[in-house]
Order: C-alpha cells, then structure tokens, then sequence
C-alpha cells in the first residue's frame, strides 16, 4: 500500500472502513439513553394502566346502580335501603 505525500496520520486514528465495530463507550452511551427512556416510559405506562382499570371499576359500578330499581320491581325481597338511589 502506498502512502499519498502530504498526508499526516495521527497515531490511533483508523478510517470508518477499516473499524471492525463499536467500541465500549459507544455501547455504554446507548445502553444509558436506553436506560434513561425506559425509566421515564415505565411510569407513565403504569399510570395508563391505573386510570384504564379505574375507569372499567367506575363503569361497572355504574351499571349495578341502573340495574338497581329494576331488580326491586322484579323481586319483592330486595328492600328499599338496598337499592342505590
């Protein structure tokens, strides 16, 4: 291989073709942002998850309190202090 005159190598350095892979640092820095994305993602997805299973509770409350007044019109039994006004 000939080298070009008036070109200056400096020690350590290797052209982007000749690298064989990425070193350790890169590896740590993309494990961090990694890491960084993930702490901030988890917590708003638990969130969701708490406000979906909320609402589900809210819905289906809501629904014993409708069915309530027709459930005493179809059975004697049930008591006025039992049925949600």
């Amino acid at each position: 291989m000939e080298r070009k005159l008036g070109t200056a190598r400096r020690a350590g350095f290797v052209p982007l073709a000749r690298r064989g892979g990425f070193t350790v640092v890169e590896l740590v820095v993309v494990l961090a942002i990694i890491g960084v994305l993930v702490a901030i993602i988890v917590p708003v997805a638990m969130g969701a998850r708490r406000s979906v299973a909320r609402m589900r509770e809210v819905a289906a409350l809501r629904r014993v309190i409708q069915q309530g007044p027709p459930c005493k019109a179809k059975y004697s039994w049930v008591t006025d202090s039992e049925v949600v006004p």
